[in-house]
C-alpha cells in the first residue's frame, strides 16, 4: 500500500522512469541504460519515499532526472535535477543511433565542434566539475563555450564584420 501520496507528480514520474529504463526492455531507452547494465540504487528501487527524501522535490520547470556519470547508477550522489534547457542530448548517450552524425543548424550563430570519444569523455567529466563548483548543471556545450570566451572572448557582430 502506498503512504506517499505522490502519484501524478513530477517526482514519481522520474522515478517510474528512471525504473522503467534501467528494467523494462521494451522501454525506449532501455537500451541506453538496462542493456549497459545501469541499475537503480538498492535504497530507491523499491521506495519512492526514499527517493523523494534524497533528491528533493522538483525545482521549478525541472522535468526529470538524469544521472551525472553516464556509466554509474542511479543513486543520491550520481543524479541531478534537470529541465528541457539543460538535459544531456541523447546524440551525447551510449548506444544512440548517428551518435556521430554532425547536425546543421539554421541559426547562423550555431558552430559544431566534433571531437573524439576520449575527449569527449574529458569534457564530461570536466563538465561534472564545473557542475559541482557552480552548484548547477554544466553541460558539455556549456562548458566548450566557457572554454572558448575564456581563450579567446567571442567577438560581436560589428566586429565580424569589419575588414582592414
Amino acid at each position: 500500500m502506498t503512504k506517499h501520496r505522490m502519484h501524478g507528480t513530477r517526482e514519481y514520474r522520474a522515478w517510474l522512469r528512471m525504473k522503467s529504463v534501467c528494467y523494462n526492455e521494451k522501454h525506449a531507452s532501455y537500451k541506453t541504460y538496462g542493456k549497459r547494465g545501469i541499475r537503480v540504487c538498492p535504497e530507491w528501487k523499491d521506495n519512492f519515499s526514499q527517493f523523494y527524501k534524497d533528491m528533493g522535490e522538483a525545482p521549478e520547470g525541472c522535468t526529470g532526472i538524469e544521472i551525472i556519470d553516464i556509466n554509474a547508477d542511479y543513486s543520491k550522489y550520481n543524479c541531478k535535477w534537470v529541465n528541457p534547457k539543460n538535459r544531456r542530448e541523447l546524440k551525447d548517450m551510449p548506444n544512440q543511433k548517428n551518435r556521430s552524425a554532425v547536425k546543421r543548424y539554421k541559426h547562423p550563430k550555431r558552430i559544431v565542434i566534433t571531437v573524439e570519444q576520449g575527449y569527449f569523455e574529458f569534457l564530461q567529466r570536466q563538465a561534472i566539475e564545473k557542475s559541482r563548483q557552480v552548484g548547477e548543471p554544466v553541460s558539455c556545450s556549456e562548458l566548450i563555450k566557457l572554454i572558448l570566451q575564456e581563450q579567446a572572448p567571442m567577438p560581436t557582430q560589428l566586429e565580424i564584420f569589419k575588414t582592414k
